[in-house]
């Protein structure tokens, strides 16, 4: 099952997680893009969204999970027979990463218990656990710089 595309402000959102986490961003006053693949030695990554200084992935806690490895991916099977652990996905975000910094933001939103109490990888990226409306303080906390970006517009309108 795939999740369906929607647009917020003109920005295309894989899934209700996507347009939340866009939404949020919108609303911190970033100038959010849709991201552009890039090539890397596992394949190409396409970000979810740029903002300028950071690419931004959004995951729900299963698909971070997937991506790090840790559960197969059962969901997107058409045979239980083909679903597979793999980390492929990690790889590329921290190939990326070394290039321009990619953020992860696991929305737990719709996170299943059972998987809130699996240990959380440890990775070279930064990645924040919660929901949307505390990006704020996720994304000042691991890039201070932030408020002075140009990509961030001021209250002000200055």
């Amino acid at each position: 099952m795939f999740a369906k595309w929607t647009e917020v402000n003109g920005i295309k959102c894989q899934g209700k997680t996507e347009a939340r986490v866009c939404q949020a961003l919108f609303d911190l006053g970033f100038n959010v893009e849709r991201g552009k693949y890039v090539e890397t030695p596992e394949g190409r990554y396409t970000p979810d969204f740029d903002i300028g200084s950071v690419f931004i992935e959004v995951k729900g806690i299963n698909s971070w999970y997937q991506a790090c490895g840790l559960v197969p991916m059962i969901e997107n099977a058409r045979d239980p027979k083909l679903a597979k652990v793999s980390d492929k996905s990690l790889k590329k975000m921290l190939h990326v990463n070394k290039i321009k910094p990619v953020y992860v933001i696991v929305d737990l939103t719709s996170s299943k218990k059972s998987l809130l109490s699996m240990d959380r990888p440890n990775t070279d990226l930064n990645v924040f656990y919660g929901y949307p409306n505390e990006l704020k303080e996720f994304l000042h906390e691991f890039t201070p710089d932030l408020s002075r970006d140009s990509t961030l517009i001021s209250e002000g309108g200055s």
